[in-house]
Protein backbone atom coordinates (compact mmCIF):
# COMPACT_ATOMS: atom_id res chain seq x y z
CA UNK A 1 0.00 0.00 0.00
CA UNK A 2 1.39 3.62 -0.49
CA UNK A 3 0.94 6.67 1.98
CA UNK A 4 1.23 10.14 1.74
CA UNK A 5 1.26 12.04 4.79
CA UNK A 6 -0.54 15.50 5.35
CA UNK A 7 1.57 18.57 5.88
CA UNK A 8 0.54 18.78 9.53
CA UNK A 9 1.84 17.26 12.83
CA UNK A 10 -0.71 14.62 14.38
CA UNK A 11 -2.47 15.31 17.52
CA UNK A 12 -1.86 12.38 19.51
CA UNK A 13 -4.98 10.96 21.07
CA UNK A 14 -5.26 11.03 25.11
CA UNK A 15 -6.00 7.58 26.72
CA UNK A 16 -9.09 8.83 27.95
CA UNK A 17 -10.05 9.13 24.19
CA UNK A 18 -8.97 6.30 23.00
CA UNK A 19 -10.50 3.87 25.31
CA UNK A 20 -14.25 6.32 25.40
CA UNK A 21 -13.56 5.94 21.42
CA UNK A 22 -13.22 1.47 21.64
CA UNK A 23 -16.09 1.28 24.33
CA UNK A 24 -18.21 3.13 21.80
CA UNK A 25 -17.81 0.52 19.09
CA UNK A 26 -19.20 -2.07 21.53
CA UNK A 27 -17.50 -5.34 20.98
CA UNK A 28 -15.82 -8.08 23.04
CA UNK A 29 -12.94 -7.40 20.70
CA UNK A 30 -12.51 -3.72 21.17
CA UNK A 31 -13.34 -4.26 25.08
CA UNK A 32 -10.12 -6.74 25.18
CA UNK A 33 -8.20 -4.50 23.30
CA UNK A 34 -9.46 -1.61 26.04
CA UNK A 35 -8.54 -3.97 28.39
CA UNK A 36 -4.87 -4.92 27.25
CA UNK A 37 -4.41 -0.88 26.69
CA UNK A 38 -5.49 -0.22 30.07
CA UNK A 39 -3.11 -2.62 31.62
CA UNK A 40 0.20 -1.14 30.48
CA UNK A 41 2.08 1.35 32.27
CA UNK A 42 1.69 4.55 32.15
CA UNK A 43 4.74 5.42 30.17
CA UNK A 44 3.48 2.63 27.69
CA UNK A 45 0.26 3.81 27.38
CA UNK A 46 2.14 7.07 26.09
CA UNK A 47 4.03 5.36 23.61
CA UNK A 48 1.24 3.27 22.70
CA UNK A 49 -0.73 6.24 21.92
CA UNK A 50 1.85 8.00 20.72
CA UNK A 51 2.20 5.12 17.70
CA UNK A 52 -1.29 5.15 16.75
CA UNK A 53 -0.91 8.48 14.97
CA UNK A 54 3.23 7.96 14.13
CA UNK A 55 3.99 8.84 10.51
CA UNK A 56 6.56 5.70 10.32
CA UNK A 57 4.68 3.23 12.00
CA UNK A 58 1.78 4.17 9.46
CA UNK A 59 3.93 4.19 6.59
CA UNK A 60 5.44 0.55 7.67
CA UNK A 61 2.08 -1.23 7.61
CA UNK A 62 1.21 0.29 4.15
CA UNK A 63 4.23 -1.22 3.12
CA UNK A 64 4.12 -4.33 4.73
CA UNK A 65 0.58 -4.89 3.50
CA UNK A 66 2.13 -5.12 0.07
CA UNK A 67 5.17 -7.55 1.40
CA UNK A 68 5.69 -11.45 1.19
CA UNK A 69 5.36 -13.09 4.48
CA UNK A 70 7.33 -12.27 7.07
CA UNK A 71 8.06 -9.83 9.79
CA UNK A 72 8.68 -6.11 10.37
CA UNK A 73 9.69 -4.77 13.60
CA UNK A 74 9.55 -1.26 14.43
CA UNK A 75 10.62 0.86 17.48
CA UNK A 76 13.52 -1.74 19.18
CA UNK A 77 10.02 -4.44 19.01
CA UNK A 78 7.15 -2.24 20.08
CA UNK A 79 5.84 -2.23 16.78
CA UNK A 80 5.42 -5.75 14.83
CA UNK A 81 4.01 -6.54 11.62
CA UNK A 82 3.27 -9.97 10.70
CA UNK A 83 2.28 -11.26 7.14
CA UNK A 84 0.93 -14.77 6.82
CA UNK A 85 0.32 -16.30 3.52
CA UNK A 86 -0.89 -20.03 2.28
CA UNK A 87 -2.88 -22.58 1.31
CA UNK A 88 -4.43 -25.87 2.86
CA UNK A 89 -7.02 -28.61 1.76
CA UNK A 90 -10.83 -28.30 2.23
CA UNK A 91 -10.93 -31.29 5.21
CA UNK A 92 -14.70 -31.90 3.73
CA UNK A 93 -13.48 -32.87 0.70
CA UNK A 94 -10.15 -34.01 1.14
CA UNK A 95 -9.01 -37.94 0.58
CA UNK A 96 -6.44 -39.33 3.46
CA UNK A 97 -2.90 -40.01 2.28
CA UNK A 98 -3.29 -38.01 -0.63
CA UNK A 99 -0.29 -35.49 -1.10
CA UNK A 100 -1.14 -31.93 -0.16
CA UNK A 101 0.43 -30.60 -3.75
CA UNK A 102 -1.56 -31.40 -6.21
CA UNK A 103 -4.05 -33.22 -4.92
CA UNK A 104 -7.82 -32.93 -6.47
CA UNK A 105 -10.26 -31.67 -3.96
CA UNK A 106 -11.73 -28.65 -2.71
CA UNK A 107 -9.25 -25.86 -0.94
CA UNK A 108 -8.88 -22.38 0.58
CA UNK A 109 -5.73 -20.43 0.35
CA UNK A 110 -5.15 -16.76 2.06
CA UNK A 111 -3.21 -13.92 2.67
CA UNK A 112 -3.23 -12.10 6.35
CA UNK A 113 -1.43 -8.99 7.69
CA UNK A 114 -1.50 -8.13 11.40
CA UNK A 115 0.17 -5.17 13.10
CA UNK A 116 0.69 -5.14 17.37
CA UNK A 117 1.78 -2.16 19.07
CA UNK A 118 3.01 -3.22 22.25
CA UNK A 119 1.57 -6.47 22.42
CA UNK A 120 -2.12 -5.49 21.76
CA UNK A 121 -3.09 -6.14 17.97
CA UNK A 122 -4.94 -3.27 16.32
CA UNK A 123 -5.35 -3.83 12.61
CA UNK A 124 -5.61 -6.74 10.63
CA UNK A 125 -6.53 -7.59 7.17
CA UNK A 126 -7.88 -10.90 5.66
CA UNK A 127 -8.39 -11.76 2.40
CA UNK A 128 -9.41 -15.63 1.64
CA UNK A 129 -10.85 -17.62 -0.80
CA UNK A 130 -12.10 -21.43 -1.58
CA UNK A 131 -12.19 -23.37 -4.91
CA UNK A 132 -12.14 -26.44 -6.18
CA UNK A 133 -8.88 -28.65 -8.17
CA UNK A 134 -8.42 -31.49 -10.25
CA UNK A 135 -5.27 -32.83 -9.80
CA UNK A 136 -3.88 -30.34 -13.06
CA UNK A 137 -6.55 -26.86 -12.79
CA UNK A 138 -9.21 -25.00 -10.48
CA UNK A 139 -12.27 -26.52 -12.65
CA UNK A 140 -14.43 -24.39 -9.49
CA UNK A 141 -14.46 -21.17 -7.44
CA UNK A 142 -16.68 -21.10 -4.54
CA UNK A 143 -16.40 -17.62 -2.47
CA UNK A 144 -14.01 -15.02 -1.89
CA UNK A 145 -13.80 -12.84 1.39
CA UNK A 146 -12.16 -10.38 2.85
CA UNK A 147 -12.57 -8.48 6.44
CA UNK A 148 -11.05 -6.16 8.62
CA UNK A 149 -10.27 -5.78 12.41
CA UNK A 150 -9.29 -2.04 13.28
CA UNK A 151 -8.77 -0.56 16.84
CA UNK A 152 -7.03 2.40 15.72
CA UNK A 153 -8.82 5.66 16.41
CA UNK A 154 -7.14 7.50 13.65
CA UNK A 155 -7.88 4.52 10.82
CA UNK A 156 -10.90 4.14 8.75
CA UNK A 157 -10.50 0.98 6.42
CA UNK A 158 -13.57 -0.48 4.36
CA UNK A 159 -13.67 -2.91 1.03
CA UNK A 160 -15.62 -2.82 -1.69
CA UNK A 161 -17.55 -6.45 -3.05
CA UNK A 162 -14.62 -9.03 -3.83
CA UNK A 163 -14.78 -10.89 -7.01
CA UNK A 164 -13.42 -14.20 -8.08
CA UNK A 165 -13.24 -16.23 -11.32
CA UNK A 166 -11.15 -18.99 -13.19
CA UNK A 167 -8.20 -17.53 -15.18
CA UNK A 168 -7.23 -19.22 -18.85
CA UNK A 169 -4.68 -21.05 -16.81
CA UNK A 170 -6.49 -23.06 -14.81
CA UNK A 171 -5.83 -21.13 -11.56
CA UNK A 172 -8.38 -19.40 -9.29
CA UNK A 173 -8.15 -15.70 -9.10
CA UNK A 174 -9.90 -13.22 -6.37
CA UNK A 175 -9.54 -9.85 -5.79
CA UNK A 176 -10.77 -7.33 -3.04
CA UNK A 177 -10.65 -2.80 -3.32
CA UNK A 178 -9.27 -1.79 0.18
CA UNK A 179 -9.74 1.92 1.04
CA UNK A 180 -8.19 3.38 4.04
CA UNK A 181 -8.63 6.80 5.84
CA UNK A 182 -6.03 7.90 8.10
CA UNK A 183 -6.77 10.51 9.64
CA UNK A 184 -6.65 12.10 13.05
CA UNK A 185 -6.86 15.62 13.91
CA UNK A 186 -4.43 17.11 11.13
CA UNK A 187 -2.47 13.96 10.14
CA UNK A 188 -3.69 12.24 6.64
CA UNK A 189 -2.89 8.80 4.99
CA UNK A 190 -4.70 7.58 2.00
CA UNK A 191 -4.53 4.08 1.33
CA UNK A 192 -6.87 2.43 -1.84
CA UNK A 193 -5.56 -0.54 -3.24
CA UNK A 194 -6.79 -3.75 -5.30
CA UNK A 195 -5.44 -6.87 -3.40
CA UNK A 196 -5.06 -9.79 -5.98
CA UNK A 197 -5.02 -13.47 -4.72
CA UNK A 198 -4.05 -16.26 -6.92
CA UNK A 199 -4.03 -20.10 -6.15
CA UNK A 200 -4.02 -23.06 -7.88
CA UNK A 201 -4.22 -26.84 -7.97
CA UNK A 202 -1.27 -27.02 -5.66
CA UNK A 203 -2.00 -24.41 -3.71
CA UNK A 204 -1.28 -20.54 -3.25
CA UNK A 205 0.92 -18.90 -5.83
CA UNK A 206 1.00 -15.35 -5.20
CA UNK A 207 -0.26 -12.30 -3.95
CA UNK A 208 -0.03 -8.43 -4.97
CA UNK A 209 -1.66 -4.81 -4.36
CA UNK A 210 -2.03 -1.97 -6.93
CA UNK A 211 -3.20 1.33 -7.27
CA UNK A 212 -6.42 2.02 -8.41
Amino acid sequence: MSATPASAAPQIPTAEEYTTWLKSLDNTQATATASAFNALSVSNKDKFLRYLVDEEVLRAFAVASASDPGTTVLADGDVVIEVDEGAAPDPASSVEGVSLRGSAGGWSCWYNVKQKILGVTITRLNFKQWYHSTSTKVDKVYNASASHTNYNVGVSISHEPEEQWISGAGNALAYVTWHGSIIYKGFGVNIDKRHHLRCDETGFRYSYLKNV
